[in-house]
């Protein structure tokens, strides 16, 4: 496999990928008179803010010859992010390709891939389980399929003894080499000290990286995988937080949490009877960042009207459906009832899955999350064990109805704000932070 150091913009599948692409339908047709790039799908749907067409044209440095088409609503059957590369020479089509952007800017077109590394089929957890189905097979089986040889599983000691230990055993039952990384000395902290010991650890031949856990194990893997190169796997053992499938981590650099570009996972395991023991503060979070979203969705929404941000209506209705599911019967989620906690994970599954389709985190988390985000790290620069996430997202979410409701009620002087907000200094307001 290859490793990638330097692309354009946040995503390798929505920058790398067609960068490359583009490199080399140009390299076989550098005598075409124009070019039509036509995107489909995810790249379609997210490529504008990814910068997608700003790459080609990169490549491509002809853009009155180039002509690039957005097909957000059609996705070719291979893949999510499909593109089409016509050349054309007096007016007729003298060349056309087929090809998909799959991760870490790999290209794979009806011959195969152009990499090392495996392409995967199944491109959703939905079709990982239906081929479970379909063929009666486990999650050894799956592993098996695309012929993992080694298999790197990290988890803390309580998420060990949940289902790490259960995984392991699978594995070695199958023949399947496997070697589990156990965070141990208390609560779990996404930093560069636990990168630094995941890293330090692991098999240099490694092909898979699962997670055995929540949020912050879920972040490190997501991240540490990423880096790899690797594709990576998650089995949850509670339903806490959103993280599940984005595409971005959280992680603490310098005591300072940062949102950092990384992949989603090749599948994850939600297994409602792990799920529902989990303790109840955990299932307080996973209902309380959810909560969240209605604050969120709204600071888009504002964004969008103020700014002229990138807003799609489709993300937003996905996130919203996910949010009302859940909250018809919320008040069942104490008593533990399999059908909520499955509900408050599918939940927090799919407004991940709704972060990767927009690129960024404006589907999951605003404001509600800045003041988490702040609160924790004043837990941990005081030598504090944080509160949960999804605790302080809930908590938040309050804060944030209560000042909504206040300014409905209240006549702000828009004209003394726009005075206070040109007085802002950024270099005054870091050393008030360091204080």
């Amino acid at each position: 496999r290859e490793i990638y150091n330097i692309g354009y913009g946040p995503s390798s599948s929505h920058t790398m990928g067609p960068s490359r692409a583009a490199g080399l339908f140009l390299e076989k047709n550098p005598g075409a008179e124009k070019f039509r790039v036509t995107l489909y799908g995810s790249l379609a749907l997210t490529g504008k803010g990814h910068g997608t067409d700003s790459a080609i044209l990169k490549v491509i440095d002809r853009p009155d010859a180039v002509e690039i088409v957005w097909k957000p609503d059609i996705s070719l059957p291979r893949h999510p992010n499909g593109m089409l590369f016509e050349a054309f020479v007096q007016g007729n089509t003298v060349d056309s390709w087929e090809v998909y952007s799959v991760g870490g800017g790999a290209l794979w077109d009806e011959l195969g891939t152009f990499d090392d590394g495996n392409l995967y089929p199944e491109t959703s957890m939905a079709e990982v389980m239906k081929w479970c189905l379909d063929e009666g097979c486990t999650f050894v089986d799956y592993v098996e399929k695309y012929g993992f040889k080694k298999v790197y599983v990290a988890c803390d000691e309580i998420t060990y003894g949940i289902a790490g230990e259960k995984v392991m055993n699978i594995l070695h039952d199958a023949n399947i080499d496997a070697k589990a990384h156990v965070f141990t000395g208390g609560r779990f902290i996404p930093n560069e000290e636990s990168l630094g010991k995941l890293m330090i650890d692991a098999p240099r031949d490694l092909d898979l990286v699962v997670a055995v856990g929540t949020g912050s194990i879920n972040d490190m893997c997501r991240f540490f995988s990423y880096q790899m190169n690797v594709p990576y796997a998650i089995v949850a053992t509670a339903a806490p937080m959103d993280g599940f499938a984005s595409s971005g981590v959280a992680l603490m650099v310098d005591n300072i949490k940062q949102t950092i570009p990384a992949q989603t996972p090749l599948f994850i395991i939600g297994d409602t009877d792990i799920l529902c023991g989990a303790p109840a503060r955990m299932i307080s979070a996973g209902l309380g960042d959810l909560l969240g979203k209605f604050t969120c969705l709204n600071d888009w929404r504002i964004s969008k009207i103020v700014n002229d941000e990138y807003y799609c209506d489709t993300v937003v209705n996905l996130v919203k459906d996910c949010i009302e599911n859940v909250l018809k019967n919320a008040d069942k989620a104490a008593s533990r009832d399999p059908k909520v906690i499955g509900d408050i994970m599918e939940g927090l599954v799919l407004t991940g899955v709704a972060m990767s389709f927009v690129g960024n985190s404006r589907p999951a988390a605003g404001c509600e999350h800045h003041l988490n985000h702040y609160w924790e790290a004043i837990e941990i620069q005081n030598g504090q064990i944080p509160v949960l996430h999804g605790i302080e997202v809930g908590l938040a979410e309050v804060v944030i109805l209560k000042m909504t409701e206040f300014l409905r009620e209240s006549r702000p002087d828009f004209d003394a704000a726009r005075e206070k907000a040109k007085q802002y200094d950024q270099a005054a307001w870091e050393e008030k932070m360091k204080e």
